[in-house]
């Protein structure tokens, strides 16, 4: 019933009337979206079959087009529009095979969606699930936002200040009783003096990290790994060439603009090293410390989590199993800090430059030398998509043996690259 109700609606083009597909689908679809929403993905299936991906592309060009006859479509209605152009396109097999169409302007077409469909992940009040659907499609048609699948990293600039790491004593009494134990050894009362820095908006994405491959990232020839003796002997003995899930479809490579995880300290380390050398912007690129990290999370405002002191849920970060897996960076708006910065809490964790020592730390130590020596744990924040909501707390910290890579990706900072760090 559906199929041939779809067949019908496509076969109301015709040269009379060469728009009543579309205008006949809309109106149906807006209507009673639920309903009708197998019947149209149908009904393109069987336009691309015949094949008539004409009548296709005009319909995503009237789906996102910013009027509806002589009246103007409100964000909202649009944004609902173009996601389900968005998952009727990628049903259909993708934009390929529409090279041939000349009816459309298929380089503005794509555009317009990947433009709307940013606005839905980032900057929309379309729930959350929904945004993350959408960012799933996003990355599939195309993520065009500056910084997500493309270097340079889009960076924010966070002003420096003094700040105490960790929890203070009276701090950890205020905590619920089952949540004191983990906090035993992070209590702290000596300030921090941070310096102004840079901290990328996103985590790195596996798109970015597929720049690092294709460029030879893992040549152990390069100067990313030369001069780094521990992180050589580490490539030497283990033979990896790409991170741990990077064929895996719901974490690697197939979410380009997912979060690259499943990547070592060793491997997060050189990246960013590379990256100093690939982009050659007078920036050093590194990995932040564990008191830069956690002060870009709190702030001097010492918040419980990147937003503030509310509670998290899951239209603020991606965390205790709800969306079984890595989410399509910046898909939680409601969940940056207000500098923002975007996926500190949940998604994936990240590692930092710091090795583990009890509170409170030993400022002394150079957490931004290049070349390590130490065999310990190293400190990763933010917590992951699997994480209960104790784990994103902006001063929770984990630590993990460098060599591990289950689980944790990673986001650069930088420096002017004069300054010796």
């Amino acid at each position: 019933e559906e199929y041939l109700a779809g067949t019908h609606l496509i076969a109301q083009d015709s040269v009379v009337r060469p728009l009543a597909f579309q205008q006949l689908a809309y109106d149906h679809w807006r209507r009673d979206p639920t309903r009708w929403r197998e019947v149209i993905l149908l009904a393109l299936g069987y336009a691309v079959r015949q094949p008539r991906l004409e009548t296709v592309a005009l319909w995503i060009q009237f789906m996102i087009s910013p009027h509806h006859g002589e009246r103007q479509r409100d964000p909202a209605e649009l944004h609902t529009a173009a996601s389900f152009a968005a998952e009727a396109l990628v049903d259909i097999g993708g934009r390929g095979q529409f090279a041939g169409v000349s009816t459309v302007d298929l380089p503005a077409l794509w555009t317009r969606l990947s433009t709307l469909l940013a606005e839905v992940v980032e900057g929309s009040e379309i729930p959350a699930a929904e945004r993350v659907r959408v960012g799933i499609w996003l990355g599939e048609l195309g993520d065009t936002r500056s910084g997500v699948c493309t270097l340079p990293p889009v960076m924010v600039h966070i002003h420096g200040g003094s700040f105490v790491i960790g929890l203070t004593p009276s701090e950890i009494e205020c905590l619920p009783k089952d949540e004191q134990r983990y906090f035993s050894n992070a209590q702290n009362d000596l300030p921090i003096l941070i310096a102004d820095f840079d901290l990328a908006r996103y985590p790195v994405t596996n798109a970015q990290f597929a720049i690092f491959i294709e460029t030879g990232g893992y040549d152990q020839q390069a100067e990313w790994w030369q001069v780094n003796p521990d992180a050589l002997q580490w490539i030497r003995r283990s033979r990896y060439n790409l991170p741990r899930y990077w064929h895996n479809r719901h974490l690697g490579i197939a979410r380009p603009n997912h979060p690259v995880v499943g990547v070592t300290w060793h491997e997060a380390m050189v990246f960013c090293h590379w990256l100093t050398i690939y982009l050659n912007d007078g920036y050093n690129y590194v990995l932040p410390d564990e008191a830069e990290w956690e002060y870009a999370s709190r702030s001097i405002m010492r918040r419980a989590y990147p937003w503030g002191d509310i509670e998290p849920d899951s239209g603020r970060a991606n965390f205790n199993e709800t969306y079984q897996g890595t989410t399509a960076v910046g898909c939680f708006p409601h969940g940056a800090t207000p500098e923002g910065v975007m996926d500190l809490a949940g998604n994936v964790w990240e590692w930092t430059n710091s090795e583990y020592q009890i509170y409170p730390l030993d400022q002394n130590i150079n957490h931004r030398k290049t070349l390590s020596s130490a065999s310990g744990n190293y400190i990763h924040r933010g917590g992951s998509w699997g994480n209960k909501k104790l784990f994103i707390q902006s001063y929770y910290r984990g630590r993990t043996m460098r060599e591990i890579d289950d689980g944790i990706g990673f986001r650069v900072a930088r420096f002017i690259r004069s300054k010796k760090h």
